[in-house]
C-alpha cells in the first residue's frame, strides 16, 4: 500500500469513527487533533510532508477505543497502534 492510499483510508476511518478533517495549510508547523464546539476535530496540515499528515491521523485515532469493534485492515491497524502511546488522550 502507497503512503496516498494510506492516507485516505484513514481518512476515510477517521470520517467513520465521528472525526472532522480539516486539512489546512499551516506552513509545515504540524497539526493536531481537539474537541472544538462538542465536535472531534482533526487538523492536517496540508504543507506538511504527507507521512507527517498520516502520523497525525493515526495519533488521533490511536485515542479512540472504538477501534477495536471496527474492521481495520491489519497494516492500517499496526500503524495506528504503533502511535498509541503518544499525544493526548480524548
Amino acid at each position: 500500500m502507497d503512503k496516498k492510499e494510506l492516507f485516505e483510508e484513514l481518512k476515510d476511518l477517521a470520517k467513520q469513527v465521528g472525526f472532522e478533517l480539516r486539512q489546512v495549510p499551516l506552513a509545515g508547523s504540524g497539526g493536531g487533533f481537539c474537541r472544538l464546539k462538542g465536535h472531534n476535530v482533526i487538523f492536517i496540515d496540508i504543507d506538511d510532508e504527507l507521512i507527517e499528515q498520516i502520523n497525525m491521523i493515526a495519533q488521533a485515532l490511536s485515542n479512540v477505543p472504538e477501534i477495536e469493534e471496527i474492521y481495520v485492515r491489519p497494516e492500517i491497524r499496526e500503524i495506528i497502534e504503533k502511535h498509541g502511546d503518544s499525544g493526548p488522550t480524548r
